[in-house]
């Protein structure tokens, strides 16, 4: 079966155009006009994508779509990607800290969008569309669903941004052992950004404080000038 992206826009030029690029490559379109009709098509339909086009006078919707659509369990693993228009950069970083896998400024090279697509297509799980159920990692504590995307320690709902979850997911998947700055980057933030350390320093240490509690112990250890280590021997650094 051929897999189904979904076209968010309310300008029909960029539906026709999106439509014939995607299905000149092998994919399914559907069409969204309005917000509630994107997000209802990405819980009934359960697509591989959602394609949002940003322009000025639209992009705080595009910002609540990607916010709902990476914070619903049931639609959390489908590929958010936003077309931005000049005019619209402003929202860009809302758009990062919603959850955005992708985004990419107009005018953009069909094939640009078509390489992205292909390679989360490939890392893509064979069966549906989003990670299996049950699967959980844990380290002191701490426990992370991967299908229902929720984090708890000791019994404690943690609630994170998109990015803190993809960091602390990194950091789980490789316990007690050292990741750099530049693995975190990759992980958490598109590869068509350019994001310093610092960056990532204040991030991780947003993680350190949402996943200290009254009690907890600081399980995140800072190597200097190297990266970060989720290690329950370390003192946070």
């Amino acid at each position: 079966m051929k897999p189904l992206v979904v076209v968010w826009s309310g300008d029909a030029e960029f539906h026709l155009l999106a439509n014939h690029i995607l299905m000149a490559d092998g994919f399914q379109t559907l069409v969204a006009d309005g917000l509630e009709e994107a997000l209802h098509l990405a819980r009934e339909r359960e697509p591989f994508a959602l394609v949002m086009d940003c322009r000025a006078d639209n992009s705080p919707a595009a910002v609540e779509i990607c916010g709902r659509l990476k914070t619903d369990p049931d639609t959390a693993g489908t590929v958010a990607v936003a077309v931005i228009s000049q005019g619209a950069e402003e929202h860009h970083l809302e758009l990062l800290k919603a959850g955005v896998d992708e985004s990419c400024l107009r005018p953009v090279a069909p094939s640009r969008l078509l390489e992205f697509l292909r390679a989360r297509l490939q890392r893509a799980p064979s069966k549906g569309r989003g990670l299996p159920h049950g699967t959980v990692l844990r380290y002191e504590g701490i426990e992370m669903n991967l299908a229902s995307v929720r984090v708890r320690r000791n019994g404690r709902e943690i609630r994170l941004a998109p990015i803190e979850f993809k960091l602390l997911r990194l950091l789980l998947e490789r316990a007690e052992q050292v990741v750099s700055r530049d693995e975190l980057i990759a992980a958490a933030w598109p590869s068509t950004h350019y994001v310093e350390g610092r960056t990532v320093d204040v991030h991780v240490g947003r993680l350190r404080r949402f996943l200290m509690g009254r009690d907890d112990t600081d399980v995140v250890r800072t190597v200097r000038g190297i990266g970060y280590a989720l290690d329950v021997k370390g003192n946070g650094g």
